[in-house]
């Protein structure tokens, strides 16, 4: 039996009680699952102190909105370019960290 029918069927016929053999496919992916949240778990600290580093300006100025004569989509476009390069540099640069 593979999967979840062989957890299913035991002596008793009574599923997931305690002391029921598990089976390694089960194992497998306990561990497969463990690991998810480990890795989930770690990218979202790091994310969250990433973000306070940036937003308290510790890992540089971010880029500043300035009206010029090229009118105001360009502007736009240049302060959001600035903008992803800035957040870009960030991720690159603490990823080279690690």
């Amino acid at each position: 039996m593979t999967g979840n029918s062989a957890r299913r069927e035991n002596p008793r016929g009574v599923a997931g009680t305690i002391g029921d053999p598990v089976s390694e496919l089960d194992r497998r992916w306990d561990r497969v699952g463990r690991n998810a949240a480990y890795m989930a778990g770690a990218s979202f600290l790091i994310g969250t102190v990433l973000f306070l580093l940036d937003a308290a300006d510790l890992l540089g100025k971010g880029p500043e909105y300035h009206a010029t004569a090229a009118g105001q989509l360009q502007d736009e476009a240049n302060f959001w370019a600035a903008y992803f390069n800035h957040q870009h540099r960030i991720l690159w640069t603490s990823w080279a960290a690690i």
